[in-house]
């Protein structure tokens, strides 16, 4: 019968699991999509900045993205993708090779495009969620219109993203349109 330490245990053993997912999704973006937190403490800033190609930056997204691979595909696909991202990381599958283990049959690289234009498209994701954030927060003001709401949550993002009030706004108005048409929304995979 487990006893109260067990659990404890376990429910540690979860929350390790939860912090290494959380990582490994932090060290994935800022690879894919450039995004990174720079700072400390309430001088945190949201960034956007690919990693240098090769770089320790780079080869821990690659290894966080395998490690997302191995979690959420399972069996032979899934292996060799994670191995095309990270080949350094031995197989848990056994194969009939010298090391007993299957081995990278591709290796993949990531690179940006558009090296000339920065990665906005996740930072304005981010912007559009703080705003939303902002005027939930702000409904338990009463007596405050909708329009007032809107723009001190506005001016709040303005502040904290270091932008313009017209890009804030706009980035706003496109997430309202998004919203509007239900693409904010994860696509289904019942279509």
């Amino acid at each position: 019968m487990a006893t109260e330490r067990d659990w404890i245990r376990i429910d540690l053993r979860h929350q390790e699991e939860q912090a290494q997912q959380m990582k490994d999704h932090e060290l994935a973006l800022h690879l894919l999509a450039g995004f990174a937190e720079e700072g400390k403490g309430r001088s945190t800033r949201s960034i956007t900045k690919y990693p240098k190609k090769g770089g320790p930056d780079a080869r821990a997204g690659m290894r966080a993205i395998a490690r997302i691979i191995r979690r959420e595909m399972k069996g032979f696909v899934g292996e060799f993708l994670a191995l095309g991202f990270d080949p350094e990381t031995q197989s848990k599958y056994p194969a009939p090779t010298k090391s007993g283990r299957l081995q990278p049959t591709v290796r993949i690289s990531v690179a940006p495009v558009g090296r000339r234009q920065k990665p906005t498209v996740l930072r304005d994701i981010l912007i559009a969620a703080y705003i939303r954030r902002a005027l939930s927060d702000s409904a338990r003001l009463v007596g405050a219109s909708v329009r007032v709401k809107r723009e001190s949550a506005i001016e709040a993002a303005t502040k904290k993203f270091k932008i313009s009030r017209t890009r804030a706004q706009q980035i706003w108005k496109n997430h309202e349109i998004m919203m509007a048409r239900g693409l904010d929304r994860e696509p289904s995979a019942t279509k």
